[in-house]
């Protein structure tokens, strides 16, 4: 099992901030569990580039926006995660294929 906490809780990766603009609002999630995708497509949407985004409880997936250049999975893989973080919060009237998630935690 790979963590980006030690055993005393103390960050292992260094988590940027994303620079949400003030007016985003956001949702903190605390020790939440799901799964964490690599891939150049999301909900089969293909997308530029390879991203790191994670699926959790039925809601759009989450693009990590800060995710650690120190942690890397192998393309098109899936692995179950417990994280926490600030979610960006999107207006119900918005169309979107996801959302962002800047984390302050990833244990894989």
């Amino acid at each position: 099992m790979v963590s980006c906490k030690n055993k005393d809780d103390e960050p292992v990766s260094q988590f940027k901030k994303c620079d949400f603009p003030e007016t985003v609002k956001t949702l903190d999630l605390k020790n939440e569990q799901g799964i964490l995708n690599f891939s150049n497509s999301i909900e089969g949407i293909p997308v530029n580039e390879y991203t790191y985004y994670i699926k959790y409880k039925g809601q759009l997936p989450m693009v990590i926006c800060n995710m650690p250049e120190d942690i890397k999975i192998e393309k098109d893989t899936k692995v179950s995660v417990t994280f926490s973080g600030k979610m960006q919060v999107l207006d119900d009237r918005i169309d979107a294929i996801s959302t962002l998630i800047e984390l302050t935690v990833l244990k894989l």
